[in-house]
């Protein structure tokens, strides 16, 4: 009855003073009390963190410290100094790289305040990468380097015996 009420771009306040206003302008009600809440907002926390996973955003703001927190922080195997907050604009997407060891770069990101749909990656740092069992890492495992010492063994006692 009142009409379309474009709401884009505003805070939950103003959304729900702009809606009241409305109400009352187009004399439908004398008085009103107006609610917004967000709903099916949420963000997704990847990599090196102890809780991965998606999150909902509940506020108006959430901080990407606060994203973090959510997911438990970082891992021993996080790397500070790389944190990526993917963000898909309309068919941009926009890669931020933020170092959480520099209070300043984080503060005046443009990636600080997390938005609908982000995705923060937190990248794993040089000991989980020579953890890991990807092809062309088999060398640096002990499983490799025993086997290679049993066939060894045995190619030894075949050809001296």
């Amino acid at each position: 009855m009142a009409g379309k009420i474009h709401v884009g771009g505003l805070t939950r306040y103003e959304a729900q003073e702009a809606i009241k206003r409305t109400l009352i302008d187009s004399e439908l009600l004398k008085d009103a009390n107006v609610t917004v809440d967000l709903m099916n907002l949420s963000y997704t926390v990847m990599g090196e963190v102890n809780k991965p996973g998606n999150y909902k955003i509940d506020k108006d703001a959430v901080t990407l410290l606060e994203a973090l927190g959510m997911a438990g922080d970082l891992n021993v195997y996080g790397k500070r100094d790389s944190v990526l907050v993917i963000r898909q604009q309309g068919a941009k997407k926009t890669i931020y790289s933020l170092c959480l060891n520099n209070a300043r770069d984080i503060f005046s990101s443009e990636a600080y305040y997390v938005q609908q749909n982000d995705v923060i990656y937190v990248k794993g740092n040089a000991t989980k990468a020579r953890q890991s069992n990807v092809p062309g890492n088999e060398s640096r495992t002990l499983s490799f380097w025993l086997t290679l010492a049993s066939v060894l063994t045995a190619l030894g006692v075949l050809i001296f015996k």
